[in-house]
């Protein structure tokens, strides 16, 4: 079975948190694929209490630079996305679009490549960093990151693992990540971004 063999759900997510990410179709069965992150997170955390991400203090130069700069965020897991969209925007980057898979996020890369090309303005001036899972259905993380580094080589992509081991790190840099991280450092994210859009 290969990423694009997965499908997203296709009925309407209803609850803020589902715990299935993706369906695929086996000698006509259909099997749901459950979304870990979810999972764990209803299991150990306290969900009644909405986590706030920290108010930092930084100058206001630094603030103006995260609000102007036009990200994206793909990830297959609502968990994941509530987490890192509550810290960017506490953190003053508040300028970024969600995707559920990389499919998705392609297919609007394609739409801004034509509103550029259309506008005559550069790609890059509008997105300027992807932050990316691997896993997700329709298209991985790391297709999704080779195709953005080959067309869009300026485009910064961050990419998100549940677990980051030599041997992804090594396929991280394949396809010419900028960087790689834990899902569980991702409060490291916000260094991160600052390091390679900011600089």
């Amino acid at each position: 079975i290969t990423w694009n063999q997965i499908q997203a759900p296709t009925y309407v997510i209803e609850s803020a948190k589902s715990m299935v990410t993706g369906v695929i179709s086996v000698e006509g069965r259909e099997i749901l694929i459950p979304d870990l992150e979810t999972i764990v997170d209803d299991l150990f955390n306290d969900n009644t209490k909405e986590e706030e991400a920290p108010q930092e203090s930084i100058e206001e130069t630094l603030k103006n630079k995260r609000g102007q700069a036009k990200l994206m965020v793909v990830d297959d897991s609502l968990v994941i996305l509530q987490q890192v969209s509550r810290m960017l925007k506490a953190s003053h980057y508040e300028d970024f679009q969600i995707y559920l898979n990389g499919g998705d996020a392609y297919e609007a890369l394609m739409k801004i490549k034509q509103q550029a090309l259309e506008e005559g303005k550069p790609f890059e001036s509008y997105v300027q960093g992807v932050v990316t899972d691997i896993e997700m259905p329709q298209m991985d993380g790391l297709t999704l990151c080779k195709k953005i580094k080959d067309a869009w080589p300026k485009v910064k992509v961050i990419i998100l693992s549940s677990m980051i081991t030599d041997q992804i790190a090594n396929k991280c840099k394949e396809v010419s990540g900028d960087a790689c991280i834990s899902k569980k450092d991702h409060k490291k994210l916000i260094d991160l971004l600052d390091q390679h859009l900011l600089a």
